[in-house]
């Protein structure tokens, strides 16, 4: 039996490699632990830079992006461990066939258990990362710090504690400790990708700005490709006075984008349509006369009862040819009252069930509206 690998990649070694197969001189050996190994003679590498546009030095001016646990999330990225992957055959299906993979593990130590095997053979790379709510912050990467350590690291208070900005409401640490854990494991996924290879990351608006910059530090800002916006509901929370968050973004960076030539693929029609429950509403009936509600259930009788999903079809109904053709009444949390939906029913909107579970749901009609007279005439 192959005896398995107990320890990831070493980033920091092969950072080292890369640098010595440009500057040959600048790589020197050094003693750690009573052992020889390599090192970078970062004299020697400013000389090799030395024109002075190259080199930013010291407190020089710059533009850049840092935040407190920067250079923290960097040396943990390139940190290697001594963990494996232990394969399931028992759980697996077609083992030694199958072209998939799935990795059940904390994300962080998997990105580094692949750097060797999938080293730039990443074709395309989807991430959905925690949005920073508030509520969703899952990682323990040591980056949370308290708020006096945060504040000492940042310059806020010095070493007696004497604070020397002022106190904002707003704690700058809860963007750091997402954008560290972000870092790292985004400086890991690129170095999966193919020079072809194309990373997706969905994103609301919490974040959005910071990722943007962050994607541009590690991809580089040359091969950002685009950025998404996706409707991602189609009922609006209403519970803000000042907003209706009905999208979010998915941002699309390249490995290398002069290396993409063209996107394709195929577009289906959505068959998303919004759905009339709500179970915060209380229970109420509604009544529908025959050939009014579509639906996608086949041909046939449905008996009255209790469809879960909180819905109670108080009468047996028959479809025919996509059309519930009976008078039937149907309870459940729904958001609309008999009055509007008959309103609704007139303009045109249609009532539609998707399945044995009776939910409701609505597809208004699209009208365009002409602007007639907008300018006046021109004879």
């Amino acid at each position: 039996m192959q005896k398995l690998k107990m320890q990831s990649a070493d980033i920091t070694a092969q950072n080292i490699e890369k640098i010595a197969a440009l500057f040959p001189n600048c790589v020197t050996e050094r003693e750690h632990n009573g052992k020889l190994e390599q090192a970078i003679d970062f004299d020697l590498l400013k000389q090799e830079l030395s024109r002075s546009r190259c080199i930013v030095k010291g407190s020089q001016e710059r533009y850049q992006l840092n935040w407190v646990g920067k250079a923290d999330a960097t040396v943990l990225a390139n940190t290697p461990i001594n963990k494996t992957l232990r394969p399931c055959r028992e759980e697996s299906v077609n083992f030694d066939s199958t072209e998939n993979l799935f990795i059940e593990g904390d994300n962080l130590d998997a990105l580094k258990l692949l750097q060797e095997t999938y080293l730039g053979k990443v074709k395309m790379i989807y991430i959905d990362p925690p949005y920073n709510t508030g509520k969703d912050f899952v990682y323990k990467d040591k980056f949370a710090i308290s708020e006096q350590e945060y504040a000492k690291k940042s310059g806020q208070i010095d070493e007696e504690g004497n604070r020397l900005v002022v106190n904002s409401e707003s704690n700058g640490r809860f963007h750091s400790d997402w954008l560290s854990m972000m870092y790292s494991r985004l400086k890991l996924a690129r170095n999966l990708l193919t020079d072809d290879g194309v990373i997706f990351i969905s994103i609301d608006d919490n974040e959005q700005a910071n990722l943007k910059r962050i994607c541009d530090e590690v991809f580089g800002e040359q091969n950002f490709v685009d950025n998404y916006v996706w409707e991602s509901t189609f009922r609006p929370d209403n519970s803000s006075p000042l907003k209706r968050s009905n999208a979010e973004n998915i941002l699309f960076y390249a490995k290398a984008k002069q290396n993409l030539h063209r996107l394709y693929g195929t577009i289906e029609k959505s068959e998303g349509l919004p759905s009339l429950t709500k179970n915060s509403m209380k229970v109420s009936t509604l009544c529908f006369k025959a050939g009014v509600v579509k639906t996608f259930l086949p041909d046939g009788i449905y008996f009255a009862g209790d469809k879960g999903n909180g819905y109670m079809l108080h009468n047996d109904v028959e479809v025919k040819d996509g059309k519930i053709i009976t008078d039937f009444m149907l309870s459940g949390k729904v958001i609309w009252g008999q009055d509007y939906l008959d309103k609704e029913l007139e303009n045109d909107t249609e009532i539609i069930i998707k399945s044995k579970t009776f939910v409701l749901y609505s597809k208004k009609r699209i009208q365009l509206l002409h602007l007639i007279r907008l300018f006046p005439k021109i004879e």
